[in-house]
């Protein structure tokens, strides 16, 4: 008997994530372990972990031409980033297997950090992540202040 899981998506399902713009994405760890950086009074401390993301968050236009990478945070077990998309595919590109959806490019960094840091920290990943379409310049600018004020708001506690 085969049983595979029946995953719901988490997606806004009348979006499409091909489309320009802009998004607020939130990326855990797998079980929630604090491996990405460390906090001392609101200053972050990257782990090698953290430093391979910065990396990884800053090469995703050289795979995606058509992607912006602004705004990062790294927190102990999770990371905010701002990513734009700056130009639609047509359909036929996204049937062709071109497709540069928010998926594949968060796809590509999740891989990107998994290949360099796997063989000394294990399971890296969440297999998931959290998304928000910013809709405007306001929405835009209260996501800038959250990502910039995350670790002076960090409680070593969280979970």
């Amino acid at each position: 008997m085969d049983r595979k899981r029946n995953r719901r998506s988490i997606r806004h399902q009348l979006h499409d994530y091909h489309a320009q713009g802009f998004y607020f994405v939130t990326i855990g760890t797998y079980q929630k372990k604090k491996i990405l950086s460390s906090i001392h009074d609101g200053q972050v401390q990257l782990s090698p972990v953290g430093m391979a993301i910065i990396r990884c968050w800053q090469e995703i236009p050289w795979y995606f031409g058509d992607v912006r990478m602004h705004d990062i945070v790294v927190m102990p077990d999770h990371m905010h980033g701002i990513i734009e998309i700056v130009s639609t595919m047509t359909p036929r590109q996204i049937s062709a297997g071109t497709s540069k959806s928010l998926g594949s490019v968060i796809r590509r960094f999740k891989i990107g950090v998994t290949t360099q840091m796997q063989s000394q920290y294990g399971r890296i990943w969440h297999r998931n992540y959290y998304d928000r379409i910013i809709r405007d310049d306001a929405g835009l600018h209260a996501v800038k202040a959250y990502i910039r004020l995350n670790p002076i708001r960090w409680r070593g506690d969280e979970s």
